[in-house]
């Protein structure tokens, strides 16, 4: 489990329900209309923490809108991982490439070799990473034709922008500090 204190960084939504507190020890109850790959749809999620509901939150449903912000914060390109199903590649995580080249996701930093491995090891099928540069680009690689403002999310009200914030600022941070 990771957590950060994230005191110099403004959530007000987050703030004011923590009160005195740190964010990491506040719970929010995040629900989605879709189901995660696992067929959650309730998440309790405490800001700054990574831990199995925000993997399976971030890792199997929204992946979209945490490389989002990530990639809003930074200006790193999307890393789309996609699987070779029945005879075609089809998309089913992505992440951001750092500038040392590696995948950064809810998982982490990894090499893009290492998060290929890991695909073809838990899911049976080939899998590669393409490197995306912009939100459009991403979009249509995952929707083909479609735009940007047609997408999405289940996370749309201030709370749940300020929690993707929050993990967005803690895993650019930790991964500009060692070096991704």
């Amino acid at each position: 489990m990771t957590t950060t204190p994230l005191v110099q960084i403004p959530f007000p939504t987050l703030a004011e329900l923590a009160a005195d507190r740190p964010l990491a020890d506040v719970e929010i109850v995040v629900t989605t209309t879709n189901p995660s790959y696992h067929g959650q749809t309730e998440f309790r999620i405490r800001p700054g923490v990574v831990d199995a509901d925000t993997v399976e939150l971030f890792g199997f449903s929204q992946c979209t809108v945490l490389a989002r912000a990530m990639n809003e914060r930074t200006g790193w390109a999307f890393a789309l991982v996609e699987q070779f199903i029945d005879g075609a590649w089809t998309w089913a995580h992505v992440g951001v490439l750092t500038p040392a080249g590696r995948m950064l996701d809810i998982h982490g930093v990894r090499e893009l070799g290492e998060v290929e491995s890991q695909m073809l090891a838990e899911y049976g099928h080939p899998a590669r990473v393409r490197v995306l540069p912009t939100l459009a680009a991403l979009a249509d690689a995952i929707t083909p034709g479609s735009s940007v403002q047609h997408w999405t999310s289940d996370i749309t009200n201030t709370m749940g922008v300020e929690i993707v914030a929050v993990l967005a600022e803690l895993l650019t941070v930790q991964a500009s500090e060692g070096g991704a």
